[in-house]
């Protein structure tokens, strides 16, 4: 579920190519379910994948952003 919802926030609101969108959609997912750390993310990527992680409400450890954690 969390997959689908990055995926459509993606297509949403950036302006990226359809392989790029692939490829941060896989790494939303890798950090959602501990596989990889965001400092393994592309630094070409980092913002994008950064953003839609914080739209589902997680930080870039794919945990639950806190109530004073600020969304970027």
């Amino acid at each position: 579920m969390k997959t689908v919802l990055c995926k459509l926030a993606v297509f949403s609101f950036n302006k990226i190519s359809k392989e790029e969108v692939k490829v941060v959609v896989v790494y939303c997912t890798l950090i959602i379910n501990g596989r990889r750390t965001y400092e393994s993310v592309p630094d070409n990527l980092k913002p994008t994948v950064q953003d839609e992680l914080y739209s589902m409400g997680l930080d870039t450890d794919g945990k639950p952003l806190s109530v004073d954690e600020p969304v970027a």
